[in-house]
């Protein structure tokens, strides 16, 4: 009868062998990298009309914690995101405090051109979704976004609902 002995070296390798294997032959690591995302969307303002989109946003992705934005429009858009997933590949994007800020002004801003109003005011986001999925190796990203806002146009309470789907290469760092 033969007795198996485990080597320090045999461990090593099988507990490698199970650490790959759970994670997939990579380890989970925090995203980072960047990417020009372009594709279509649409602004609606119940009682005022429509407009289709054609975004092109570049957006970036650090390990720290943080992403940025650069809209067409101008500004910056930044804040936290937080892994919906154990791989880091499906990340929820939120505004920091001056970034929600200027959303709100880009949403007033639609909302008073498709009104036809002179200004806008006491605008409020309701509902708001920011997902950017990043694919399995790392070489495309797909970035939805879902926004429902209220606000007052010429004294009547309007709702604009906003949709935009963007994709593009991504480039991990």
């Amino acid at each position: 009868m033969m007795r198996k002995t485990s080597t320090p070296a045999a461990l090593v390798a099988a507990l490698f062998f199970v650490a790959c294997s759970l994670s997939g032959g990579r380890a989970a690591a925090q995203p980072a990298g960047s990417g020009l995302l372009t594709g279509k969307g649409l602004v609606a303002v119940r009682g005022c009309g429509r407009d289709q989109l054609s975004p092109s946003l570049p957006v970036r992705v650090r390990s720290d914690g943080t992403w940025s934005a650069l809209p067409d429009v101008g500004g910056e858009l930044s804040g936290p995101w937080t892994p919906l997933d154990p791989r880091k590949r499906r990340l929820e994007l939120d505004f920091d405090a001056p970034s929600f800020d200027a959303f709100r002004q880009m949403q007033a801003r639609d909302m008073a051109e498709l009104c036809g109003a002179m200004a806008v005011l006491n605008v409020t986001t309701a509902k708001r979704q920011a997902l950017l999925v990043i694919t399995r190796r790392d070489t495309r990203a797909t970035l939805r976004l879902r926004f429902v806002t209220t606000g007052t146009v010429n004294g009547r309470r309007r709702t604009a609902r906003l949709k935009i789907r963007l994709a593009g290469r991504w480039v991990a760092d």
